[in-house]
């Protein structure tokens, strides 16, 4: 039988023909076996090698298995262990299980407590898998948390921008110094729908460049980019497996290959653009949990656009509204002349 999980095992015994008998029985069951007959040369093989499961007994001369388990408590989260006591020493085994240990086994003079040790290495191998999943959710958690508080940051500095052109730049910029996004480009749609636009993004070598030279016709291809789905539960960003593309200052050139992301960009009122990321740089694997973070900040900004062109609208209308009170004013006083 093979074994792939929690295979390195130490076992601390003084008594040499158990420990070998130990190794041989675990041996032919898949696990590597170290062994070790007193607390001081287990304590020093732990502080060399990482194993999986320590298996200590009780009783060895010198320092016996509780003040082990307290050693290596003291260099950080002790490893899955079992405690090897004597019939009628549940005391000491509940002693060992406050200090760190994972389980404990009641020797026996047939060695029968031998076929014991796959069953709990499985049941410790499950512990671990519950542990590690609660600590991947915590971590997510926290990585949620940090990510919602970057992008009410970006918010309220994208709010302050001045025009459209300097939100987008300033968008880029955000997106690369405070979100960790290694490339993106931006491309908006016009007031119409039938055109998408380009406005900035980041190269290769992970600068800002000006891509406003870029307007192609609304498209399929484009418009399914842009598309928000509408199905409860999935994602709202598409992964496109194909090349990269950087901007040359006319047109994007193919580079490389791996995952490329997009993610639509609405407002209240409709499709306002997309948001188009990668791993270029790095190659690192995609991270879902930082790209639903890039949704929730695409459905920030796109609200911020919106009230960013309502802004620029009335600012126009407030425009002509003047130039049409001033033409009416000097109107006037030429009729007073």
């Amino acid at each position: 039988m093979s074994v792939s999980y929690l295979s390195r095992l130490l076992y601390i015994d003084p008594d040499e023909e158990q420990a070998l008998q130990f190794q041989e029985k675990m041996d032919r069951a898949g696990y590597e076996v170290d062994l070790a007959y007193s607390g001081e040369v287990g304590i020093s093989k732990c502080n060399e090698k990482a194993y999986d499961v320590v298996v200590v007994e009780y009783k060895i001369p010198g320092m016996d298995g509780l003040e082990i388990i307290r050693r290596l408590s003291l260099h950080g989260p002790v490893p899955g262990t079992v405690m090897l006591t004597a019939s009628g020493d549940e005391v000491v085994a509940a002693e060992a299980m406050k200090l760190g240990a994972s389980d404990y086994l009641i020797k026996d003079k047939d060695g029968r407590y031998f076929e014991l040790f796959h069953s709990v290495i499985h049941r410790l191998h499950q512990q671990r898998l519950h542990f590690e999943a609660d600590r991947v959710t915590e971590l997510n958690k926290q990585t949620i948390i940090s990510g919602l508080r970057a992008v009410v940051t970006v918010a309220d500095e994208l709010i302050a921008c001045p025009d459209m052109d300097s939100l987008f730049h300033r968008t880029i910029e955000l997106l690369r110094d405070v979100l960790d996004l290694e490339r993106c480009s931006l491309f908006v749609a016009d007031d119409a729908g039938r055109n998408v636009h380009g406005t900035y993004g980041i190269n290769r070598h992970g600068e800002i460049v000006d891509e406003r030279g870029f307007s192609t016709p609304m498209s399929d291809h484009w418009r399914k980019r842009l598309q928000q789905s509408r199905q409860e539960g999935e994602s709202q960003w598409t992964v496109l497996h194909r090349s990269y593309e950087e901007w040359d200052g006319e047109v994007y050139r193919e580079f490389g290959e791996g995952w490329v992301v997009a993610t639509p960009i609405h407002s209240a009122s409709g499709q306002a653009g997309v948001l188009i990321n990668d791993a270029a740089l790095s190659g690192s694997p995609l991270d879902d949990t930082k790209q639903e973070l890039i949704v929730v900040f695409c459905s920030v900004l796109g609200n911020i656009i919106e009230r960013k062109q309502a802004e620029a609208a009335l600012q126009r209308a407030n425009d002509v509204l003047e130039q049409r009170v001033q033409e009416r004013t000097k109107v006037l006083v030429e009729l007073n002349r």
